[in-house]
C-alpha cells in the first residue's frame, strides 16, 4: 500500500505504519508532560530570545547614537535602517527561516550529514540575493525620492545604507551558520557571541561616529564592522569547540550541497513571503509618515515606535523560532502527538510574554522614549508617547503572530502562511493605514490603527490554519521531504 502525499509523486509505504509513539504518548498529555515541554521550549528560546535582543539592539545603539546630533540625522539614519532592513536583511532573515524546515526534519530524523550540506547551500544562495539587494542600496536616495521623502533626509538615508554592505554580505554567511546550530538545539553559544558584539558595538560607534567624526555614516559604519566580528566569532566557534558539532554533519566541500536547490528555494522563498513582507509593510507605514506635515518630526516618532515594536518582537520570535525547531524535530522524528502538544506550550508562551512586554512599555513608556531622543525634543516624544497604547496592542498581537508562523515553519506550511499573512497585511493593513493617515488626516493614529487591525486579522487566519492541522499527515510529509533530500544527496557525493 502507497500514500501520496499530496505533492508531485513523491510516495512512501505506509501499510499498517505506527507512529513512534503510539505506545507512549497519550492524546491528553499530562501536566508534567507539558511541563517538560514548556521547559525545553525555554532552554532551548531563551539563547535565541538574548540573541535576537542583542543583535537589535546593536541597530538601538546606533540610531541613538545618531540622535545626539539632532532630529535631521536621526531621521536619516532611522530612514535608511528602515530601507536597509526591509530591502536587504529582513530578506535574509526570512530566507535563513526556510532553513528550519529542512534542517530540524532532518536532525530530528537522525541525518546530521544534510545539515552540512545544507549550510553550504545557504551560504551560496543568500549570498547570491546580496546581489540584486546591493544594486537597490546604491539607488535608494533616488528610490526614497521617488516616494515623495523629503530631499534632505532622502540623501542621508542613501548615503547610510551603502555603509551597511560589508554587514549585509556578513549576514549571509552568518545567518546559515546560526541556523545550522539552532536546528540542532544549540543556541547557547550564539547568545555568547551576540553579547559580546554587544558589548563591542557601543565603543566602535563611538570610535567612528565622535573620534573619527564620520557621524551618520560611521554609525552604519559601526554596524558593518559588528556584523562581520558576529561571523569571525561563529566560525572561530565551529573550528575549535570540543564536541564535534561539526564533525558530525561535515563531510566536506561538495557539489551535493547544490543539489535539490529547487525544494530549498522553495521553502525559503515561501518563508521570505511570509516573514519578510511583514517587514515591507512596516515600511510603507515608514514612507507614509514621510509624507505627513512636518516629516522630520513624523518620520522621527514613527522611527522610536518601529523600533520599539521590533525590538519587544524579538523575544516572541526567539520563541517561536524554538517552536519551530521543536515542531520540525518532532516531525522529523515521526511523533505527531508531540508537535501537537509543542504547539499549544508555544501558544500559551507567546500569550504570555506579549501581555507581560506590552504592560512594561505602559509602564515606562515616557523614559523609553527619551532613550532614543534628546529630551528638548518635545514634540517627537509627546508625539511618541501618545501613541504606545496602539504599540502595547500591537506587540501582544505580534506575540502571537510570531509563535504561529514558527509553527507554520517548523511543519513545512510557508505557504499557506504567506497568503494569509500578506492578505492581512496588503489586503487589509496598508490600505487602511493610508484611508486613516493620509486621507482621514488622522495622522500617525491612523496609520497605526489600519496596521493594527491587519495583524489582528493575520493572526486570527493563522490560528485558524493551526488549529486545522493534520499532524499525522505533517509528520508522513516530513518523512518524505527528508527521504527525498537524502537520495538526491546520495546522487552526488563527489567532494572538492
Amino acid at each position: 500500500m502507497e500514500y501520496n502525499c499530496g505533492g508531485g509523486d513523491e510516495k512512501a509505504p505506509l501499510l499498517e505504519y505506527r507512529y513512534k509513539e503510539e505506545d507512549e504518548f497519550q492524546d491528553k498529555p499530562s501536566t508534567s508532560e507539558v511541563v517538560t515541554e514548556a521547559k525545553l521550549q525555554l532552554e532551548l528560546g531563551l539563547p535565541v530570545v538574548l540573541m535576537s535582543l542583542l543583535d537589535y539592539s546593536v541597530q538601538i545603539i546606533s540610531v541613538a547614537f545618531v540622535g545626539g546630533l539632532g532630529a535631521m540625522n536621526l531621521a536619516g539614519a532611522a530612514m535608511g535602517a528602515s530601507f536597509a532592513n526591509v530591502f536587504g536583511f529582513a530578506i535574509l532573515e526570512g530566507l535563513a527561516g526556510g532553513m528550519e524546515t529542512s534542517g530540524g526534519q532532518a536532525n530530528g530524523n537522525g541525518q546530521p550529514h544534510l545539515l552540512g550540506y545544507l549550510l553550504q547551500r545557504g551560504q551560496f544562495v543568500f549570498s547570491m540575493f546580496c546581489l540584486p539587494i546591493t544594486i537597490l542600496y546604491l539607488n535608494a536616495a533616488w528610490i526614497l525620492r521617488q516616494w515623495g521623502q523629503d530631499e534632505e533626509i532622502a540623501e542621508l538615508a542613501g548615503q547610510y545604507v551603502v555603509y551597511l554592505l560589508p554587514g549585509l554580505l556578513a549576514t549571509a554567511l552568518f545567518l546559515p551558520v546560526a541556523k545550522f546550530l539552532q536546528v540542532q538545539e544549540v543556541t547557547k553559544p550564539l547568545a555568547v557571541v551576540s553579547c559580546t558584539v554587544l558589548i563591542l558595538h557601543a565603543p566602535i560607534c563611538w570610535l567612528y561616529i565622535y573620534a573619527l567624526d564620520l557621524g551618520l555614516l560611521g554609525a552604519a559604519m559601526a554596524n558593518s564592522t559588528s556584523n562581520v566580528l558576529t561571523l569571525l566569532l561563529l566560525v572561530l566557534f565551529l573550528k575549535f569547540e570540543r564536541s564535534g558539532i561539526l564533525d558530525r554533519c561535515w563531510l566536506g566541500w561538495s557539489l551535493a550541497a547544490f543539489v535539490n536547490l529547487g525544494s530549498f528555494l522553495s521553502l525559503t522563498l515561501a518563508t521570505c513571503a511570509m516573514t519578510s513582507f511583514e517587514w515591507w509593510a512596516w515600511e510603507a507605514m515608514q514612507i507614509m509618515a514621510g509624507w505627513l506635515p512636518h516629516p522630520e518630526i513624523a518620520v522621527s516618532a514613527m522611527t522610536i515606535c518601529f523600533q520599539t515594536v521590533a525590538l519587544f518582537f524579538m523575544p516572541p520570535l526567539g520563541l517561536g523560532t524554538a517552536a519551530s525547531i521543536r515542531v520540525s524535530n518532532e516531525l522529523g522524528a515521526q511523533m505527531p502527538g508531540k508537535a501537537r502538544m509543542a504547539v499549544k506550550v508555544a501558544i500559551i508562551l507567546a500569550a504570555v510574554t506579549g501581555g507581560f512586554l506590552a504592560i512594561a512599555l505602559w509602564l515606562v513608556r515616557y523614559h523609553w522614549v527619551t532613550f532614543f531622543i534628546d529630551p528638548s525634543e518635545a514634540e517627537v516624544i509627546n508625539t511618541s508617547v501618545g501613541l504606545v497604547p496602539l504599540l502595547a496592542a500591537s506587540i501582544l498581537t505580534n506575540a502571537l503572530n510570531g509563535s504561529l508562523s514558527g509553527v507554520l515553519r517548523g511543519s513545512g506550511q510557508q505557504w499557506a502562511g504567506s497568503v494569509v499573512n500578506n492578505v492581512g497585511l496588503y489586503g487589509v493593513s496598508v490600505p487602511l493605514a493610508y484611508l486613516f493617515g493620509i486621507k482621514m488626516q488622522m495622522g500617525l493614529q491612523g496609520l497605526w490603527w489600519g496596521m493594527l487591525i491587519g495583524v489582528t486579522l493575520q493572526f486570527v487566519g493563522e490560528f485558524v490554519l493551526t488549529a486545522k492541522t493534520n499532524w499525522e499527515y505533517q509528520a508522513t510529509r516530513a518523512l518524505l521531504i527528508v527521504s527525498s533530500n537524502s537520495a538526491h544527496v546520495e546522487t552526488k557525493s563527489v567532494q572538492c
